[in-house]
């Protein structure tokens, strides 16, 4: 549901530099990727023109190519117990394996994610925009002294599954900062969205393509067509949100998967209450509340002074808070703003 934000060319150009100083043992990785990289062309030709020769050139391919090499992949039906995908499973491995060759990198890669200097917008979940999520850091008593720390409250997901294809374990853009819900074995789990290799390349918040925001729209829709349209939290039961997806119908696949519009649901009094404050407050008593703010006669509020309408702005702001939303990244943004119909918060 939120596009990962990497940045402009240059500071994606920076991220992507870090991410690969994170294989500190880089060249014996490379040494058995060469080795395992000839094996996968004799499976399939077409991995010679979708796998780079170079490491550290896989892990920063963008999603639409990741996606291509999953697909690509998984037809070939390995046993999960297929000796090439155990070699590969271990060269990808972002944990240290009992009796491994490579590093552990698990750690190094949150560190990435919550380092300040790489900007990432870690704060609601990039899946669902329900649940917050965040890190902190933290210092306890130890036996050798004080120890310090941080500990995170979500998960960095792999979109793509890393035990159908590892070839994608250790690919920036196939990780994503989620909730433990959406990552849990309820939502998500071990399922894999049922979709064409096009579908896969835009369903991602990782991926150059993804544009939920513009594309689906969350709007209450009544289930009886009399409803008076005041009021709306005593008719609970006879509204539901929906999610329009007539922009492109391709978003129903990521909806259903996640079981949006279920859990959404169950928050809908948030959209009713919304849905009121539009009804009480429209444009006009709001430019009314300011003008006696500013004991301006009738016969000048056709003349707004500056002071008023910068009145009128703040009780707007006040009233509905989408701006304080965004700026403060509070859940449930992208809810309030289809609801109020707002853009970039004004």
């Amino acid at each position: 549901m939120i596009k990962m934000d990497y940045g402009d060319d240059e500071h994606r150009k920076k991220l992507e530099g870090k991410f690969v100083a994170l294989l500190d043992d880089a060249d014996e990785r490379q040494k058995t990727w060469a080795n395992l990289r000839k094996r996968l062309y004799k499976l399939n030709n077409e991995f010679k023109r979708l796998l780079p020769t170079q490491l550290n050139k896989l892990i920063i391919l963008p999603y639409t190519e990741l996606a291509e090499i999953y697909d690509t992949y998984v037809a070939l039906r390995l046993n999960k117990e297929d000796k090439l995908h155990l070699a590969l499973k271990e060269l990808f491995s972002y944990t240290k394996e009992k009796g491994g060759r490579f590093n552990a990198l698990s750690d190094s890669i949150i560190e990435f994610f919550i380092n300040k200097n790489n900007n990432f917008d870690i704060h609601t979940c990039h899946y669902c925009d329900m649940t917050y999520i965040n890190y902190f850091q933290y210092e306890e008593v130890a036996k050798n002294g004080r120890k310090k720390g941080i500990r995170t409250q979500f998960d960095l997901d792999h979109v793509l599954d890393k035990g159908r294809c590892p070839l994608v374990a250790l690919s920036l853009y196939n990780l994503v900062p989620v909730c433990p819900t959406c990552n849990g074995p309820h939502i998500k789990g071990k399922r894999v969205m049922d979709v064409t290799l096009k579908q896969r390349q835009k369903l991602s918040p990782t991926s150059s393509l993804y544009d939920f925001d513009n594309q689906v729209k969350i709007w209450l829709r009544p289930k009886t067509e009399r409803i008076p349209n005041t009021d709306f939290l005593k008719h609970l039961n006879d509204y539901e949100l929906d999610f329009d997806t007539l922009s492109d119908a391709d978003y129903d696949k990521e909806i259903d998967f996640l079981f949006l519009k279920e859990r959404y649901n169950y928050h809908k009094c948030e959209a009713l209450r919304l849905a009121e404050l539009k009804v009480k407050y429209t444009p006009s008593k709001i430019t009314e509340m300011a003008r006696i703010i500013c004991n301006t006669g009738k016969k000048e509020q056709n003349e707004p002074t500056p002071i008023a309408n910068m009145i009128t702005e703040q009780i707007r702001r006040d009233i509905f808070g989408l701006e304080f939303s965004n700026e403060h990244h509070l859940a449930f943004y992208k809810l309030r703003k289809d609801i109020l119909n707002f853009e970039n918060g004004k």
